[in-house]
């Protein structure tokens, strides 16, 4: 609370920021989301130097905070009521030179922002706290003047013989009266939100002004009946009436001082009241200037849209002028010039004629190699498809066909593996039937004997040939005329 009794809120605000370092692809090597993130905290790194570059600097009259979510989310912490501050973190390593140099140099252009701190307060508070500071100023100006005035009505002049006058005219009873008014008109209460005032009425202004006139009719009336008075005394000393005259003289030109000091300081404080009354109308006139200002933008962009007309047809007149300057020329100078346009033209002819050249080689070549290429690829693809038609069944084409698909990430088509059903999976043939290995004639006999050990004898193991596989393929025979089709056809595909 102040001591208008008004309450004030003080808001701080703290906003730390871990701000990541700009990356090279080169050094990271980063690819795919990495390498996206990177670029956007490059571009959101330069925004940041942008706006800090247009704080320090000064000259800019705009600051692009808008030019990305991280400026506008720091908007209050880059100049304004803030202290900025940047940790910079650097590395010893060579590795890095460029970008520890680029650090200290984004780090220097923060410490030099330079702020501008001001307190966010209303205008109208303002205002009504600087016409309460001016009136209680005038307050203390008064009570200061008029505060210590003389005794009673009778202390200052006495009778003829009264003695030393006091130091004021007599006029202390008033002065109060004056000063009570002035705290009454003081005291009065200021709206805050709409600052109206309501003053003196006129009325009370022209009874004022009254009261003034009638004390100053007062002390002049009274100081000529002093003079009277001493003037009246013939047996007082000469001496002695001079001084009393010059006091009475004194003492009224005293009051006359201080009466215009008193109407100079309630004509100060009727101002300033009337500067209170007139806040709505001060409101107002700030709309009208907003307004007006307004207007005004739009003024200076006709205005500047009038400008650019005014120089393109500036810019017209001067190449007329000069079109107009070499006809007024001499001849020779006509001809000079000519010759140096010319050969300017000629010279600029010659080298796009040999650009067109160029470009048109560049394009044969291009032109070439893709028809070379386009040559390959149909060999190749003749060659396999003639290889495909006459050694690879139909079925395993149309299966490998259903099996192709077609990757975008890779660019390629891609054959999917075979898959086999379980339920259809052939089974593995046993290698033995029977026992589980080769048993003579003779063991067999002794085990059915009820030998559970029958011996082994070397001439009882069974003596068998190898079990050779059955041949399922056969000879390629090639007939003479299909061999002849199929090596022409051969020729004929490599040959284009």
């Amino acid at each position: 609370m102040d001591s208008a009794g008004e309450g004030h809120i003080r808001v701080g605000k703290l906003n730390m920021v871990d701000l990541a370092g700009s990356e090279r692809q080169s050094k990271t090597g980063a690819t795919g989301d990495r390498l996206k993130e990177a670029t956007k905290i490059n571009l959101s790194l330069s925004a940041l130097g942008n706006v800090i570059s247009a704080l320090v600097d000064g000259k800019s009259s705009h600051i692009p905070y808008r030019d990305s979510k991280l400026t506008r989310l720091l908007q209050d912490s880059l100049g304004g009521n803030t202290k900025t501050v940047m940790v910079a973190n650097l590395g010893p390593a060579d590795y890095n030179y460029d970008e520890t140099l680029s650090t200290l140099r984004y780090a220097y252009r923060a410490k030099s922002i330079k702020n501008k701190p001001k307190i966010n307060e209303d205008p109208k508070d303002a205002m009504i706290r600087e016409y309460q500071e001016e009136i209680m100023r005038l307050k203390a100006e008064l009570g200061s003047d008029f505060g210590g005035g003389g005794g009673g009505p009778g202390g200052a002049v006495g009778g003829p013989y009264g003695g030393q006058a006091g130091p004021r005219v007599p006029m202390a009873p008033r002065v109060e009266k004056q000063i009570e008014y002035v705290e009454k008109i003081v005291e009065r209460t200021v709206e805050r939100e709409v600052i109206i005032s309501q003053g003196p009425r006129p009325e009370e202004v022209a009874e004022m002004q009254a009261k003034m006139r009638q004390q100053n009719e007062e002390t002049r009336l009274k100081a000529e009946a002093r003079r009277m008075e001493v003037a009246a005394q013939r047996d007082m000393a000469e001496s002695e009436k001079r001084r009393i005259l010059a006091e009475v003289d004194l003492q009224e030109g005293q009051a006359m001082q201080e009466q215009q000091r008193k109407a100079e300081l309630e004509a100060n404080l009727h101002k300033m009241e009337e500067q209170m009354m007139a806040g709505k109308q001060v409101m107002e006139k700030a709309i009208e200037q907003e307004a007006e200002l307004k207007r005004q933008q739009r003024r200076l962009k006709k205005q500047d849209e009038k400008e650019e007309v005014l120089k393109v047809q500036e810019e017209k007149q001067r190449q007329e002028n000069m079109l107009l300057e070499d006809q007024c020329a001499s001849q020779e100078e006509q001809v000079a010039k000519l010759t140096a346009k010319l050969q300017k033209l000629w010279d600029k002819y010659q080298k796009t004629q040999q650009e067109m050249v160029d470009v048109q080689q560049f394009n044969q070549s291009e032109r070439e190699d893709m028809l070379s290429m386009i040559r390959d690829l149909r060999q190749t693809l003749k060659l396999k498809a003639l290889i495909m038609e006459a050694f690879v069944p139909m079925k395993e084409i149309q299966n490998t066909q259903e099996r192709a698909a077609w990757d975008p990430e890779e660019d390629e088509w891609r054959v999917q593996p075979i898959r086999i059903d379980k339920d259809n999976r052939l089974g593995r043939p046993g290698s033995v039937l029977g026992l589980p290995r080769p048993t003579s004639e003779f063991a067999r006999l002794n085990r059915q004997m009820g030998d559970p050990n029958p011996r082994y004898m070397y001439d009882s193991i069974v003596m068998t040939d190898l079990d050779l596989p059955e041949r399922t393929t056969e000879d390629y025979e090639v007939h003479p005329e299909l061999g002849d089709r199929i090596e022409r056809a051969i020729m004929t595909a490599l040959s284009q």
